[in-house]
């Protein structure tokens, strides 16, 4: 991680009401983007993230998720969420090339749906009409109480996307290989919403989301 720091004399006045300027005119003229919103996803720095509560809506971009019309057994592959329904969304950095794993453990054992999605050359827009690139792992595997679910071949996950229902599908997903730098989206679901909160533990995967090198000054300009 590098800081760069800069210091413009008797310029610093006018650096920060333009950057001011520009910021408000940027969320005056569309939606602030919440937790529930794609572009306002919660950055996860560390191995385990407790989420006390869940969401009920789906923020102020509800659409960013591609519902399949039909039967839902039929969605894999492709976009197996039915919509975002009760959403959270979290944004993961690689730091070294490995295998993804995590395990979202409901607080109730609820019914938790979930997708990840991978950003690197993408952007949030992309999700809806290039599901079948972007999207790298989904569950939809829906009976409550359903207990922990996430990526694990280990836990018996041999699929990247699981449908609705019970026959065919599995409450697990299986092993995901991701590269240094790559940027990930999660989106987690609670399709009960009860309001129960769960955590998301990545201590199973080889590849690290923490960036454990601390920050060092680059270059001083004065």
């Amino acid at each position: 991680m590098k800081i760069v720091l800069l210091v413009v004399r008797n310029s610093l006045f006018f650096i920060f009401h333009f950057a001011f300027f520009v910021l408000h005119f940027s969320f005056s003229c569309a939606q602030v983007p919440t937790v529930q919103d794609c572009l306002g996803a919660i950055p996860i720095c560390q191995e385990a993230y407790i989420e006390y509560d869940t969401y009920s809506g789906s923020g102020h971009y509800p659409n960013e998720i591609y519902n399949r019309p039909g039967d839902c057994t039929q969605d894999c592959p492709g976009s197996c969420l039915d919509g975002e329904i009760n959403s959270v969304w979290y944004v993961i950095t690689v730091q070294n090339d490995g295998i993804l794993r995590f395990a979202i453990d409901p607080g109730n054992n609820d019914d938790f749906d979930w997708a990840l999605y991978d950003l690197t050359n993408h952007s949030c827009s992309d999700i809806y009409t290039d599901y079948l690139i972007v999207q790298k792992s989904c569950n939809a595997y829906g009976y409550s109480p359903n207990g922990l679910t996430g990526i694990s071949s280990e836990n018996g996950g041999t699929s990247d996307c699981n449908h609705c229902g019970s026959s065919g599908t599995k409450i697990w997903n299986s092993d995901l290989y991701v590269t240094e730098g790559s940027v990930y989206v999660l989106v987690v679901e609670d399709w009960i919403g009860t309001g129960d909160g769960f955590t998301i533990n990545f201590g199973a995967s080889t590849a690290r989301i923490s960036d454990e090198n601390p920050p060092q000054l680059d270059t001083v300009f004065t």
